[in-house]
């Protein structure tokens, strides 16, 4: 199975995210971007589980999934201490406000609340609900 953008993969002992392949002078090399390890060659990546990446369009509404310490220190997306609160009010659901489709790992991103930017591996859409 071909390993994509945000899938949990092991490496010499670790495990993270695939964040996507490491350009060299404008060209892809054969190493790429884990977010527990850094830099890893490809052939010694092992997939462990493939990332279910919701499609989601503004007004939809969404809980967010918890979130490693080490998916936070090397988060796609700026990360800031006020996301780490809005994170932590675990049964809250949240509404998207905006997509942003030019992102540089080629998955869309996407604001909740009009308020922090997320991307969309730790998301899940809520098929109905009613907001009061």
């Amino acid at each position: 199975m071909d390993i994509k953008i945000f899938d949990i993969v092991y490496y010499h002992g670790y495990f993270g995210r695939f964040r996507g392949r490491v350009m060299s002078e404008s060209k892809y090399t054969n190493s790429f971007h884990i977010s527990s390890w850094g830099i890893a060659e490809r052939n010694h990546l092992e997939l462990l589980e493939s990332a279910m990446l919701p499609e989601l369009e503004i007004g939809d509404v969404v809980k967010i999934s918890s979130i490693p310490n080490n998916e936070i220190t090397s988060y796609p997306l700026d990360w800031t201490d006020d996301m780490t609160k809005f994170v932590n009010q675990q049964d809250d659901v949240h509404m998207v406000t905006d997509i942003n489709e030019q992102t540089p790992y080629g998955k869309p991103s996407y604001q909740l609340d009009n308020a922090f930017w997320f991307c969309p591996y730790h998301l899940e859409k809520i098929e109905s609900y009613d907001m009061v």
